[in-house]
């Protein structure tokens, strides 16, 4: 040993100063410093096994060599870790993990938790479930499938007019009290709006009314006769509480609606005079024909006027509109005459005193 000091000095030298610069560095790593200790450790092993020749030959030779040289690296490694210790850093140490508690004791619970137990929740219904999903699918095909068109056009409405002001529906064959309020939903309130109605006005009511009674198409020439201010004999019979409706036979009901009066066709010279024709009738409608100079200011001749006009009875009058008394007065040559002298009032007047049996309607 004493050989390999004098011959390998320049060695150690390098073994001491290569430990002296790595004990200079501080270290702030645990496990550096483990790693310290097990090498001091292999160190003093090696001695031992050096001092009891334990090891012969070129073995103990090398492991001799090895010795010296850990022997002079340890030796830098705790002169310099001497020198380096002023200028240390102080390692950190590791925050404090918060102390468990002793007891494990649960928060109190107030007094309306233990009162009220804790509700499960609510189970699911598979039907609901089930018709939730149909519904959905059903949705879904609904905007999946093209827009379907219109059926018909709608008739044009009225507001609710004044009290008797309005028709009375149910004198039209075919139209119940249901119906009837049906189509005051619709906007419908006079014969005149029925009157009117084309067929595609028909197509509109019936696919409104879903389930259309066999009578629909029936309907305008019936409010036709109503407007014009003659009584069926199925009208007079529901303001006699007496009808029985019979519209299910539509081929009676055909026949019926051909046998009713018909209208006098307008004339080319209608549009000449102010305000809207009345409509009349070719022959008295049903034979019916009133006495028209017991209107105060229609004479004889007004009256023979009136009736090639198609006009015979009161109720006819009395359906005047105020357009229709205003045309009558140009088409007479005598302006506002009608409205100065109320044809229309005395006409509405006849024809209650009629119906209340004191003159022949």
């Amino acid at each position: 040993m004493i050989y390999l000091s004098q011959t390998l000095f320049l060695w150690w030298l390098a073994a001491f100063v290569l430990g002296l610069a790595f004990g200079l560095v501080p270290s702030r790593s645990e496990g550096t410093g483990r790693a310290g200790r097990v090498a001091l450790l292999a160190a003093a092993i090696g001695v031992v096994a050096v001092v009891l020749n334990i090891v012969p030959g070129r073995a103990g030779l090398w492991l001799e060599t090895a010795v010296l040289a850990s022997v002079a690296y340890t030796l830098g490694c705790w002169c310099g870790a001497a020198l380096g210790a002023p200028f240390a850093v102080p390692a950190e140490s590791p925050a404090a993990a918060p102390l468990a508690p002793v007891f494990d004791i649960p928060p109190r619970a107030e007094a309306a938790d233990r009162e009220t137990p804790a509700e499960s929740p609510a189970a699911v219904n598979p039907l609901a479930a089930e018709a939730a999903a149909v519904i959905v699918a059903r949705e879904l095909q609904a905007l999946m499938e093209p827009a379907q068109p219109a059926i018909g056009a709608p008739p044009p409405a009225l507001a609710r007019p004044e009290a008797g002001q309005e028709d009375d529906l149910r004198l039209i064959r075919g139209v119940d009290a249901g119906l009837s309020e049906m189509l005051h939903a619709m906007g419908v309130w006079r014969f005149e709006q029925i009157a009117a109605w084309r067929q595609e006005h028909l197509d509109w009511i019936a696919n409104q009314l879903r389930q259309p009674p066999v009578s629909l198409k029936f309907w305008p020439p019936q409010a036709r006769v109503l407007a014009a201010g003659a009584l069926t004999d199925y009208a007079r019979a529901v303001l006699e509480g007496k009808a029985s409706d019979d519209g299910g036979d539509t081929q009676a009901l055909a026949e019926w609606v051909a046998r009713l009066p018909a209208l006098a066709p307008s004339g080319a010279a209608d549009e000449f005079y102010a305000g809207v024709r009345p409509p009349g009738f070719v022959e008295p409608p049903f034979g019916a024909q009133d006495d028209l100079t017991r209107i105060s200011g229609v004479d004889g001749a007004i009256a023979l006027r009136l009736n090639g006009l198609g006009v015979w009875t009161w109720r006819q009058i009395a359906h005047w509109s105020a357009e229709n008394a205003r045309w009558i007065g140009a088409w007479l040559a005598r302006p506002g005459a009608p409205e100065r002298e109320d044809w229309i009032g005395a006409a509405r007047a006849l024809v209650a005193a009629a119906r209340a049996g004191e003159t022949k309607l």
